[in-house]
């Protein structure tokens, strides 16, 4: 029997979900805090720009470091039982500098990529006139590096989670855990994106006419919700990758 199967995953991930999303939603908080405040209401002396950069900077660090908490508590439900807020806070002070570091790295691997495909761009606009079809070319192909490489260290997070390795060695197991079935694992990652865009989506459009305050209290709520996701979500998949790799063992 094949535990990839789309239908499964995602009907593992929300199950889970159910059960998860108050405690995990309890973590983020602060992120989606911080998110909100940068993104709705930036420091006119800092400028909209450098506040933006700063809060999606911060936002992204404490992410990281409170997805220990999260992952932990993910991975204890995965097998039936139950994390107490206590045990996903010392998760978070064992592993958050982990996360923290693995995303790091992560973050270099893409900006270099881009760097690499990119710099022939420039390049090639500043020999010719016109520039519409190297911008589509180098940008469709920098929309699938990027897609490898989010595939490639997908399981980092639960890798460091549940094993114990360093963080070059959650980039390998995870590269080991994806190979071949890189793409399978995109798709599903993207299907679930889209899953979690729709609350956005929605929101969006509702508080079209609502005041300021009323928009940043909901979609702080809403982040809390949608962000205790991807936690569950990577985790099933490991688990079922984990358990592909002991069946061909």
């Amino acid at each position: 029997m094949d535990d990839m199967r789309l239908g499964g995953v995602i009907a593992h991930t929300f199950r889970l979900w159910k059960k998860l999303w108050l405690p995990i939603g309890i973590l983020f908080v602060v992120p989606g805090f911080i998110g909100q405040l940068y993104t709705v209401k930036p420091d006119p002396a800092q400028g909209v720009l450098m506040a933006a950069l700063f809060g999606g900077l911060l936002n992204a660090f404490l992410y990281c470091f409170v997805s220990a908490g999260a992952y932990q508590a993910a991975s204890t439900a995965y097998h039936g039982n139950k994390s107490t807020m206590e045990e996903m806070f010392q998760a978070m002070r064992k592993k958050g500098l982990k996360y923290i570091l693995a995303m790091a790295v992560m973050f270099v691997i893409i900006m270099l990529c881009m760097a690499i495909l990119f710099t022939p761009m420039f390049f090639i606009l500043s020999k010719t006139n016109n520039s519409l079809v190297p911008v589509m070319v180098f940008s469709a192909l920098a929309l699938v590096a990027l897609a490898y490489v989010m595939a490639r260290y997908c399981f980092i997070f639960p890798v460091i989670s549940n094993e114990n390795v360093s963080v070059r060695g959650s980039l390998k197991r995870s590269k080991e855990l994806v190979k071949g079935e890189r793409w399978r694992i995109l798709g599903y990652i993207s299907v679930v994106t889209i899953i979690t865009m729709v609350p956005y989506l929605a929101a969006s459009r509702l508080l079209a006419s609502q005041s300021q305050g009323v928009v940043m209290m909901v979609m702080i709520l809403l982040n809390c919700v949608v962000y205790s996701v991807a936690p569950i979500f990577y985790t099933v998949l490991y688990y079922s990758r984990k358990k592909l790799e002991l069946v061909k063992a």
